[in-house]
C-alpha cells in the first residue's frame, strides 16, 4: 500500500524552449537567439539558458528574475537613453586615404630581350 507521502509530486523547474521564452517575455525568437550570440554592452547581460545536448532552455524561474532585475522606474535609475540601452555607442571610422589608379604595363614578349 503506497502511503500520502508517496503521492506528493516534486514539480521539477519549468524550463522553456526558446519559442516560448520569447512569448513569455513577447519578442520575436529571433531576438533572444542574438542575444544569445552577440557580444553585448556592460550594462547588459541576456537572461541564462541551460543546454541540453544542442537543444537552449531557460528556466521561468531566471526569466522571471531577469525581469525584476530590469525594471526601472526612472531613465535616470540606469544612467542611459532607453534607445542606446542595448546598442554601444557608434564611433565614426577614419577614412582611409586613397591610392592614384595603377598604371597599367605592358607584358614584355619573351623574344624582345
Amino acid at each position: 500500500m503506497k502511503s500520502p507521502a508517496d503521492k506528493v509530486q516534486t514539480t521539477p523547474t519549468e524550463l522553456l524552449n526558446t519559442k516560448e521564452a520569447a512569448r513569455f517575455f513577447r519578442i520575436h525568437p529571433h531576438t533572444l537567439e542574438k542575444w544569445r550570440m552577440n557580444r553585448h554592452p556592460i550594462d547588459f547581460t541576456p537572461p541564462d539558458y541551460v543546454l541540453v545536448g544542442r537543444s537552449v532552455f531557460y528556466r521561468r524561474s531566471t526569466l522571471e528574475l531577469w525581469l525584476q532585475r530590469r525594471t526601472f522606474n526612472h531613465t535616470a535609475d540606469y544612467g542611459a537613453n532607453p534607445r542606446t540601452l542595448y546598442r554601444p555607442p557608434r564611433t565614426r571610422q577614419p577614412m582611409k586615404p586613397q591610392r592614384p589608379p595603377r598604371q597599367p604595363t605592358k607584358p614584355e614578349h619573351p623574344l624582345t630581350t
